[in-house]
């Protein structure tokens, strides 16, 4: 706990993420607190005491229960739209499959965003750009994979953004058709070879020589 404490004054990114698990040990301690409080409370004059447990247990639940339901409320109506990040296509979850049962544990994929989001959780493999708060220099990450599925990159700029980052395989599907161009491999077709395919989700293995 105070550890936990400690970190949650460090400017960082992820800051609220250093809770997740505080929540057990502070459940833990309040249950035995409020138990204990109710327990001295009851031996001490037990009309009163019931009354001062009634008093607690309402004050507890009424600071409890409103943040949780407006959680539930909006987690309830994101979940409606059946979008993203709580859903993803079918054909990209098969790909991610078959990426983990088919790539090899150092692979490093390029990928959109939100591919790259879900795609260590799937397929076990890195991502060049993924998670906001798990991704070093994500706005630049996102500012050169938009410009290398646009085409924008120089066939030269193009080979050093792939080698230099060790990029291995590139997955090609719903979510990078939406920043993409037709002509983002026509720097170097040879060079990526497609090593999967379903409806709408293609994987390209990158080998420059």
């Amino acid at each position: 706990i105070i550890i936990n404490s400690i970190l949650l004054c460090l400017p960082l990114s992820f800051q609220r993420r250093l809770i997740l698990g505080l929540s057990i040990p502070l459940s833990i301690f309040s249950g035995i607190f409020l138990g204990w409080a109710i327990e001295k409370l009851w031996k001490h004059k037990l009309f009163l005491a019931n009354a001062y447990a009634v008093v607690i247990i309402a004050i507890t639940l009424a600071l409890l229960i409103p943040s949780n339901i407006k959680v539930w409320t909006q987690d309830i109506d994101r979940i409606r739209t059946g979008a993203y990040p709580y859903f993803i296509y079918t054909d990209v979850y098969n790909a991610l499959l078959w990426t983990q049962a088919s790539t090899k544990h150092e692979a490093i994929i390029l990928s959109s965003f939100p591919t790259g989001s879900f795609l260590p959780r799937y397929a076990a493999r890195k991502t060049y750009a993924g998670h906001w708060a798990q991704t070093i220099n994500l706005d630049v990450k996102l500012k050169e994979t938009a410009a290398f599925f646009r085409g924008a990159m120089s066939a030269r700029a193009q080979k050093k953004f792939l080698t230099d980052n060790n990029i291995t395989y590139i997955l090609y599907g719903p979510y990078e058709q939406n920043i993409s161009t037709d002509n983002w491999m026509a720097q170097y077709p040879e060079n990526y070879t497609r090593v999967f395919k379903n409806n709408t989700v293609t994987i390209y293995k990158v080998s420059f020589r």
